[in-house]
């Protein structure tokens, strides 16, 4: 199990599709945030594809992140098969999702003990976070919020490593098929 002291090195994890309403243009707007206000040597490591166009996606936001002067900052990498391996390396996972059905990210992130940082968007995060339990949440649109929360999670090792514990535990309560089936049945009954 990784120690507070393994996470100096500032990756924050992206992960989803490369579509305006997971946040990715956030995200970036984040780092430049953090980069330029919080004065933290952080980047941003880009995990997802596009339903259509992965490359012109990837270009459109590679764009959006030079002009923000971030782009030397911002690393796409594409999809993964091993998500949990990659979250469990970055500080925190930025979820700056405008909408969602379920965020499986957030789920993937705490079962490995990775705090996220979360829009408080139309269901999802809202019921797998708590504020200074296992990440934040943050109201739709508050970049500056959303950086406040993870510069404090860099600055904080102590921080992180209670957020980190607390993911792990959240997340197999989160996944309890014994409490899911329950709810089912109350939902059905």
């Amino acid at each position: 199990k990784k120690t507070s002291n393994d996470y100096n090195n500032k990756k924050i994890g992206f992960f989803g599709q490369l579509i305006d309403r997971k946040g990715l243009k956030d995200a970036i707007d984040v780092i430049k945030i953090l980069r330029e206000e919080h004065h933290l040597d952080v980047h941003l490591n880009v995990y997802g594809a596009s339903p259509t166009d992965t490359e012109a996606a990837i270009k459109l936001y590679h764009d959006y992140a030079k002009k923000n002067e971030v782009g030397e900052h911002v690393n796409f990498k594409g999809y993964t098969q091993s998500a949990a391996k990659e979250m469990e390396d970055c500080n925190c996972i930025i979820f700056p999702s405008y909408s969602e059905a379920q965020g499986l990210s957030v789920v993937e992130a705490l079962s490995v003990g990775t705090p996220v940082v979360a829009y408080d968007c139309k269901y999802g995060p809202s019921s797998m976070l708590k504020n200074d339990y296992n990440g934040y949440l943050t109201p739709v649109g508050e970049k500056d919020n959303i950086a406040k929360h993870i510069a404090s999670i860099i600055k904080n090792p102590a921080l992180r490593e209670k957020l980190s514990k607390n993911a792990v535990l959240s997340s197999k309560e989160i996944t309890n098929k014994d409490k899911i089936f329950d709810l089912w049945l109350d939902l059905i009954n």
